[in-house]
């Protein structure tokens, strides 16, 4: 059984691999303090919301997975198409509220179904601030590497396929 700091390490995984990729496809200077926000504020929810509801007892093992999932091939063609969008202000502004609300939503299904692995001895809010603590800094740092990599990766393709990777990898992790 994990600790509590393994737990909230293990579900702020995925915000890290999601920053990265996003950084890798968008220059936007203001995700740079926005989207580590909106990642604690969906994991954090998650993580507080999923124990009231019950729903990884309410939902048998199989569907919370399959639910999990699909969020997270959704954010990944999420990802993927919106760099493709024509420039304009409307697009801009769409494109941005996805980033901000759309993707970490969905990340958050994994922390919203987890309530079956919750560690011993936390109570339902510090497991929450926990996970948005550790989701915080965990996609800080991803939109760090995400602007390293950004430098170096110059096309769409490769772009994608680390995109891909990296939300496998959220995936698995989650």
């Amino acid at each position: 059984m994990l600790n509590l700091s393994e737990y909230s390490l293990l579900l702020g995984a995925d915000s890290a691999c999601a920053a990265l990729a996003i950084r890798i496809h968008m220059r936007d200077e203001g995700l740079k303090w926005q989207l580590p926000l909106a990642f604690a504020v969906s994991d954090g929810l998650g993580s507080f919301l999923g124990p009231i509801a019950r729903a990884g007892q309410s939902f048998g093992p199989n569907v919370a997975q399959t639910i999990t999932l699909t969020a997270y091939v959704v954010a990944i063609g999420t990802l993927l198409i919106i760099p493709k969008w024509p420039p304009g202000k409307h697009a801009a502004w769409l494109r941005r509220m996805i980033v901000l609300i759309g993707i970490p939503v969905l990340l958050s299904t994994d922390n919203f179904f987890a309530a079956k692995a919750f560690p011993p001895g936390g109570t339902l809010g510090i497991v929450a601030a926990m996970t948005a603590i550790s989701s915080y800094v965990m996609s800080f740092l991803g939109l760090a590497v995400g602007n390293a990599m950004r430098m170096h990766v110059g096309r769409f393709g490769w772009r994608a396929l680390a995109s891909v990777v990296l939300f496998a990898i959220a995936w698995v992790i989650g």
